[in-house]
């Protein structure tokens, strides 16, 4: 049972190695060897799911199994920060999902992810691979209240202009820019 006092970290993703996710392990063991009320949310399903339980057996770990819909928001709601070690996601969003709902997110430099945030002020991207850079972004956020809420808030504003259809309009109103006066015959 996850205690309302508690640090929650998220992942939410297929549960395999492909993810990256035995440094997820490898962060969360170290992050409870120094610091207590922290707690780990795991939401999804796959092949590294029973190896990864096994790890973290006796600490502070929730597994949701698959989640959609309103068990989804739930996680995302009851959460205070998202964590994707994956070096293999494309677009991912999942990590604007996080961040419309409110959490600052903590990426690699790999893959698409890092194209979804902005460092520093919505969450931090981390060198690939890198465990110590992984705990110390947590502890940056954990340890610090005021930088915490602030990329909340953040995090919320920049969702707001991040759908396809935002990205459509301002790709198309860069052409209509580029070019003046012309019908669609000239594109």
């Amino acid at each position: 049972m996850v205690s309302e006092n508690e640090l929650k970290l998220l992942y939410v993703g297929r549960v395999s190695k492909e993810k990256d996710l035995q440094l997820l392990v490898e962060v969360f063991m170290r992050l409870t060897e120094v610091r207590t009320g922290i707690h780990l949310i795991i939401a999804g399903e796959g092949p590294y799911l029973a190896e990864m339980k096994k790890a973290l057996k006796n600490l502070p770990v929730t597994f949701t199994g698959f989640l959609h819909g309103n068990d989804l928001t739930q996680a995302y709601a009851s959460s205070d920060v998202f964590i994707s070690p994956s070096t293999t996601d494309t677009f991912d969003n999942i990590v604007l999902e996080a961040q419309a709902s409110g959490l600052p997110v903590i990426v690699t430099d790999s893959g698409g992810p890092r194209e979804n945030l902005i460092d520093g002020e919505t969450g931090f991207i981390v060198p690939s691979g890198d465990i110590n850079s992984l705990v110390n972004a947590v502890f940056k956020l954990t340890n610090n209240t005021a930088l915490l809420q602030k990329m909340r808030q953040n995090a919320r504003a920049y969702t707001k202009n991040r759908s396809f259809e935002s990205a459509f309009l301002r790709l198309w109103d860069m052409h209509r820019t580029l070019t003046p006066n012309k019908g669609l015959h000239n594109l």
